[in-house]
């Protein structure tokens, strides 16, 4: 994301000093008059291919609880962006905080300062560049985010949205070669090993499934591999999961002692294998996204500097606070009790 947000001619978000602004004048803005993506024709032109699936994916999405308000916020203006009402109505939470950790600020501001544009006073240029990005953020990176948490869906997801911000330079080449560079330096999730999580993807169908399956028996990888998983750029449309499938794949299982029975047999069956339910639920434990560390980040930095002033005097704050969760990793009363005794 911050890749996304330093392409080449974009405004420095980085910096954030217009969200800044944009939030001491957020009082005087008149919410009842925000301008969407149908007020645009380039923007309208350019969601016209995406807005419908993307809404129907939002609006099952805001049904569902969120973790955080943020969370929600995001899917809520989103779906304002694209232009639709949404049954309760429309309504926009005043500006909340802008910290460098925290991508999901960033894009909450960058939909609303947009669609408020004309109240905000934008330069040409600063409208025209913020437009890109909501138009990126609501056709392609809202969907990769939804998605994101979930462990099995991450091999596939990850190879879609690296397909996706290829084709995306018809659009946007500046923010198109901005993503694939950096995501293509960042492919966690198809190397050899992590690949196999999507065996227990319920969404990718069982002809893959058995040819991973097959891959995993028949095809040698390289002797000293990278850790990571290297990508042919110009080539990736043609890529799919079963390319980065190898007999090494095998070894999640190993590594993490279970079962694989299972293989053994077509993908359609393995449901009814007993073989197949641990394996199955140990991947749905998995949490693949860096979102806890980065309030880590932003709860550490906005309290330091509250706390103490000096650098020694943090460390030591820290390695305390990091003692007392191994002692007490939650706040039920049997744990604190026997911490006690």
């Amino acid at each position: 994301m911050r890749k996304i947000l330093r392409v080449p001619n974009f405004p420095p978000t980085s910096s954030h000093g217009d969200f800044i602004c944009f939030k001491s004048s957020w009082q005087d803005i008149d919410k009842t008059t925000y301008e969407d993506s149908s007020t645009d024709d380039y923007t309208a032109k350019a969601v016209a291919e995406f807005k419908d699936e993307m809404v129907q994916m939002l609006e099952m999405a805001v049904k569902v609880k969120q973790p955080r308000d943020d969370y929600r916020e995001l899917l809520e203006l989103t779906i304002i962006f694209l232009g639709v009402v949404l049954p309760q109505g429309i309504h926009f939470a005043a500006p909340g905080a802008m910290h460098q950790a925290l991508w999901m600020a960033k894009v909450i501001y960058t939909f609303k300062v947009w669609m408020f544009r004309a109240q905000f006073n934008l330069t040409s240029p600063e409208h025209k560049e913020l437009r890109e990005l909501c138009i990126f953020f609501s056709c392609i990176y809202v969907e990769a985010w939804m998605t994101a948490s979930i462990a099995s869906k991450a091999p596939r997801n990850y190879l879609k949205l690296l397909k996706q911000c290829q084709m995306y330079q018809k659009i946007n080449t500046n923010i198109s070669r901005a993503t694939v560079k950096k995501m293509a330096g960042q492919l966690w999730y198809l190397s050899e090993q992590l690949v196999t999580l999507a065996l227990f993807d319920d969404d990718l169908d069982n002809n893959t499934k058995d040819k991973m399956v097959l891959a995993m028996k028949e095809r040698e990888g390289e002797k000293k591999p990278p850790k990571r998983a290297t990508v042919d750029i110009k080539l990736i449309k043609e890529k799919t999961l079963v390319d980065f499938t190898i007999r090494k794949s095998k070894t999640f299982f190993n590594n993490l002692h279970l079962p694989q029975d299972f293989l053994e047999y077509p993908a359609d069956q393995w449901k009814h294998q007993p073989s197949f339910s641990a394996p199955k639920s140990f991947v749905s434990t998995l949490a693949v996204t860096n979102d806890h560390a980065e309030r880590a980040i932003a709860l550490v930095e906005h309290f330091s500097g509250h706390l103490t002033k000096d650098e020694q005097q943090l460390q030591f704050v820290l390695s305390v606070v990091a003692e007392h969760r191994k002692k007490c990793p939650d706040a039920r009363k049997q744990t604190l009790l026997g911490n006690n005794e």
